[in-house]
């Protein structure tokens, strides 16, 4: 691998037209830009020139078994797989993504980092002469290698950047270029201020407990990888250059990494904090090329518990490798809807957010990429990112109120980091009540460009609701997915299912026997809450079905909210019939446009009955 004019010629030979361009750029003016907007524009021509991703032989993408960090990364290739293929949407797990630990199928493979496949280890040996990133084509298999974690995020950035759709639908990857850091190895020379790092021992309290063991040997076998040096374990304090696994300061929202002189200290605010500091610890070691300073070591983030407190709108929120993941379903209602073929529309992160007081000056967000988060002060949106990280700078002379919402579309929402000033306050938000809504796609704001702007987040906002919108693309009425264990009690219910089960249902009598039996157990199970049930909004296609006609549906529906005790609102008096209002579909689901009108006339239609 010495030759480069050979690994060019072969590499061009095998890409198609992905050449290994060198660009050195001692300042990084070289590196990808982080703004992908213009990689989700379709082209016009029919083909374009480039590795095809999608269709019969389509690409899944594979990380190291065990890596978090690696799989968040790779998350951004196939989130950008979903956006862009039109065919993804309507085939659950046409795309996978998976770990090396999965045999390989014989299916083609995007494989990202120290994969135990070969075209890595090629990939990787072409780095000894290229020692920045690469992106090689081995027997079908894209290698995406980098030495550093930091580079192989911007190689996957770059990669991203590069997806391109046709005019037909197939996804493709154009790049061309490789860029370059003069740095290249791990780090069997770290130091910690200044003091070689195989010199340090981690110390645990004599009484620690067996997780903090493990964790413990977790932590040494992780050094160990980054600089070459396994580090022993102690209990006795007096060490001079150590590791110490200590507890935050009591009642603490904030996990720390910090040096306190020549000891290095994790300073979880509870247990469970300390997985997520050995993993935020290595991933600094490698961003600052095994040079710990004060200066670049120092972290502080809100703890898992801190965060949780400020949520609003999951019913489900559990702690993986990786961050926190939120969910507006319970794991039982995710296992129902599942059996009918609904489990990547349950996972969703519809009306999930962050909602909160703090005198921080700055706010500080990364998680999930290829969807759009929204942060809002006071009330006013500031910013929206779909590449998972948002900063903002606050006025740190008042309390501002802070609320970050989660995307409303198709994806497993996790919130890897949170940070604000060190010592500043944080409050959870109070709302005025507390609503629960029901319904399919045009309640999860299917072509909302924001979660904000789908008529459930707005009719919300209008009336200071704590809401959990469960909303289910493809939803029917399915009593079965009423969950009477989740830990929220709702004032009031909106319930918009109905068009799906006209459209799609057998007959009349089965469209009543299903809406009649959920609206029963809905009933049943929230005695005091006031149900508004809303019929069907407008569609184009409404000529008659197995289920007769539009408007007799509408009217059954009406009766049976009524039966209840339920508050029926015509939904046909909610959207105007103009194409204009609606998405680019059957004319089914409203756009932003739309769903103003839809949320505007439903609140006029109820705010009279919420008090």
């Amino acid at each position: 691998m010495n030759d480069m004019k050979k690994i060019l010629v072969l590499l061009l030979a095998l890409i198609l037209s992905l050449s290994l361009l060198c660009s050195c750029n001692k300042d990084g003016d070289g590196d990808p830009t982080d703004d992908e907007a213009n990689s989700s524009q379709n082209a016009t021509e029919e083909t374009i020139d480039g590795i095809l991703l999608s269709g019969e032989d389509r690409y899944r993408v594979v990380y190291p078994h065990g890596d978090s960090a690696l799989k968040a990364i790779s998350l951004k290739i196939y989130d950008k797989l979903l956006e862009l293929d039109p065919i993804a949407p309507t085939k659950p797990a046409y795309y996978s993504l998976t770990s090396d630990k999965t045999d390989p199928t014989g299916a083609k493979e995007i494989l990202i980092g120290l994969t135990n496949r070969p075209a890595t280890e090629k990939a990787a040996d072409a780095l000894q002469s290229y020692p920045d990133f690469t992106i090689t084509l081995q027997d079908g298999n894209i290698a995406i290698f980098a030495n550093t974690q930091a580079r192989l995020d911007t190689a996957v950035r770059y990669f991203v950047k590069n997806m391109k759709v046709s005019a037909s639908g197939d996804v493709y990857y154009t790049g061309g270029e490789n860029y370059v850091d003069v740095y290249k190895g791990d780090y069997p020379s770290a130091t910690i201020n200044g003091n070689p790092l195989k010199d340090y021992k981690i110390v645990l309290a004599a009484d620690a407990s067996d997780a903090q063991k493990t964790l413990a040997t977790e932590l040494s076998n992780t050094l160990s990888f980054i600089s070459g040096t396994s580090l022993p374990t102690v209990t006795d304090d007096s060490e001079k250059f150590r590791i110490v696994f200590s507890k935050g300061d009591e009642g603490a929202l904030n996990d720390k990494i910090y040096l306190d002189g020549d000891a290095l200290v994790l300073a979880p605010a509870s247990e469970n904090g300390y997985q997520r500091l050995i993993e935020t610890l290595a991933s600094k070691i490698r961003a600052c090329r095994g040079i710990v300073t004060d200066e670049n070591i120092k972290f502080s983030s809100l703890s898992y518990d801190a965060i949780k407190s400020i949520s609003f709108g999951a019913v489900n929120i559990s702690e993986q490798p990786d961050g926190l993941r939120f969910n507006k379903f319970s794991q039982k209602q995710i296992e129902e809807w599942t059996k009918f073929s609904r489990y990547n529309e349950a996972s969703g992160s519809t009306g999930i957010r962050l909602d909160f007081y703090t005198d921080s000056s700055s706010f500080f967000f990364r998680g999930t990429s290829g969807k759009k988060f929204e942060l809002f002060v006071n009330g006013e949106s500031v910013k929206i990112s779909s590449d998972g990280y948002i900063e903002a700078e606050l006025d740190n002379t008042q309390e501002n109120r802070v609320t970050l919402l989660f995307p409303n579309h198709q994806v497993n929402a996790t919130l890897y980091e949170l940070r604000l000033d060190e010592g500043a306050s944080i409050r959870p938000y109070e709302y005025s009540r507390k609503f629960l809504i029901v319904g399919d796609s045009i309640t999860q704001g299917y072509s909302s460009v924001t979660d904000s702007l789908s008529w459930a987040n707005r009719i919300t906002r209008m009336f200071d609701a704590d809401s959990v919108i469960q909303a289910i693309s493809g939803g029917t009425f399915r009593y079965s997915t009423l969950d009477p264990d989740v830990e929220f009690t709702p004032d009031y219910i909106f319930v918009a299912y109905g068009t799906n089960d006209w459209s799609g249902g057998s007959s009349m009598e089965s469209f009543k026997a299903n809406a009649q039996a959920y609206y029963d157990k809905l009933a049943e199970l929230y005695p005091n809450a006031t149900i508004i049930g809303i019929t069907p909004i407008w569609r184009k296609d409404n000529h008659a079905r197995n289920v007769g006609e539009f408007d007799d549906m509408c009217a059954e529906l009406k009766t049976i909210i009524e039966s209840v005790g339920g508050y029926a609102v015509n939904g046909v008096d909610l959207v105007p019939h103009d194409r204009k209002y609606y998405g680019e579909d059957i004319c089914l689901h409203p756009n932003d446009e739309g769903f103003e009108f839809y949320a505007n006339n439903l609140y006029e239609a109820v705010k009279d009955i919420i008090k």
